[in-house]
């Protein structure tokens, strides 16, 4: 079959291929001068005519001789999907299904090969592609407890999915970017409606708050000193951010008697916003 003048041509980082027949049928051969356009087309001419038994073996076989097996795994996927419609008949459809399993199924074993644990979603393959899981992210939201901690790891995943997407996309399925975006509006919302709940709680259940006339976060940073100065060796203060915010906006309003925002008390108590410190000569002292 002389299809490859058709084959749409992708870049193969490595590509590994004899001059002649080898007499290794898993060999990709080249009968002309090396260009991409030429290995793509010999490349594709074994995908149509290698026998099906041999597919797994052919696509062993060639990642034994890269540096990137990987790298040179996703090539190929891509050049499948991009010459999907030279797969024209029954017995080529189903042979194009075959090669696309196979692929997969060599991906996995190389990723645990790699590393057990491939699902996590700091893992980068080899070629420098993260692989991305959001049921790891969705671990380790719950070890975060600050509703900005979450918020600024959830927009981090997003802005780093965006600058190094994978190569390849499932079908049908939301992107991971999505999925961090619904989490995000999940816990915006979430927020909103605590906030909402906490203000409407009968007059009698809620003490009368202080009215702080200051700057906001001097106030928290009183707080956030007594959380991290040790006495005895124990905090001051042995409390969680969501605690020690919970206490301030329910202990204290503006001047105006309006209600201090929860997520900024939050923000001004993390131990990760240092500029959300006052400046020297505003802070208050805490003595032991």
């Amino acid at each position: 079959m002389q299809a490859t003048a058709q084959v749409v041509t992708v870049v193969f980082p490595e590509h590994p291929y004899c001059v002649q027949p080898s007499g290794n049928v898993l060999d990709v051969s080249l009968s002309v001068s090396f260009s991409m356009q030429a290995y793509c087309d010999a490349v594709f001419h074994k995908i149509l005519h290698i026998g099906l038994s041999e597919s797994a073996a052919f696509l062993s076989h060639n990642c034994s001789l890269v540096s990137e097996p990987l790298c040179w795994l996703n090539a190929l996927e891509k050049l499948i999907k991009l010459n999907a419609d030279l797969f024209k008949t029954d017995q080529l459809k189903h042979r194009q299904i075959k090669f696309i399993t196979e692929i997969s199924i060599r991906r996995n074993i190389l990723l645990s090969n790699y590393c057990p644990d491939h699902k996590t979603s700091h893992l980068h393959e080899p070629n420098g592609h993260r692989v991305y899981s959001f049921a790891e992210v969705r671990r380790h939201l719950e070890t975060l407890s600050s509703y900005e901690e979450k918020l600024l790891y959830l927009n981090d995943q997003i802005f780093d999915y965006r600058q190094n997407p994978p190569i390849f996309l499932k079908a049908n399925q939301p992107t991971f970017d999505a999925l961090c975006q619904i989490e995000i509006d999940r816990i915006n919302q979430r927020q909103a409606l605590q906030q909402k709940i906490a203000a409407q709680k009968p007059s009698g259940q809620q003490m009368n708050r202080l009215p702080f006339n200051g700057e906001l976060k001097v106030l928290c940073d009183v707080y956030f000193k007594m959380m991290h100065k040790k006495v005895g060796g124990k905090p001051m203060l042995p409390c969680s951010i969501s605690q020690v915010a919970e206490h301030i906006c329910s202990s204290y309003c503006n001047p105006d008697g309006s209600l201090l925002s929860n997520p900024t008390v939050r923000t001004y108590l993390s131990s990760s916003r240092p500029e959300s410190r006052p400046k020297n000569d505003k802070e208050l002292e805490i003595d032991s």
